[in-house]
């Protein structure tokens, strides 16, 4: 159906969206990005072993953190779209790409998200964009 909505293309996995919208930053693909994203699984390094049963709901500030780079003078949270992703590293957690937008507008030292395909292609998103997305996707 998606890729009936987007031009008639065949739809693509996360990985290949974000590597074409790094390698092309064509609207259409960020368009379809936005839209997809919300409910893929995304991965996310934390700082702390969680110590609740398999998807136990965790609040970022209470005693975890998560997985932060600074990018382009911005500090970003970093979602990965495979939990094999080198640099993922062995604590993580799963989150779906609404809550990571949400976690991201939320989160007062965060400036906004980082989402990195498995092939270290990575689209980034300030916090005016997050909210924008979530905004426009819950109409």
């Amino acid at each position: 159906m998606l890729g009936k909505l987007f031009r008639g293309r065949p739809a693509r996995s996360i990985d290949d969206l974000i590597f074409d919208i790094a390698e092309h930053q064509r609207a259409t693909d960020y368009d379809e990005f936005h839209e997809r994203m919300q409910s893929h699984l995304f991965y996310v390094p934390l700082s702390a072993p969680l110590s609740g049963p398999p998807n136990t709901k965790i609040v970022v500030g209470e005693g975890v953190s998560a997985g932060h780079v600074v990018m382009r003078n911005m500090k970003l949270f970093v979602f990965f779209t495979t939990d094999s992703h080198p640099n993922l590293g062995s604590v993580f957690g799963g989150i779906e790409g609404a809550e990571a937008l949400r976690m991201t507008v939320a989160s007062p030292d965060i400036d906004g998200a980082a989402f990195q395909n498995a092939n270290a292609s990575w689209v980034g998103l300030d916090k005016r964009k997050c909210q924008h997305v979530l905004e426009s996707n819950s109409r």
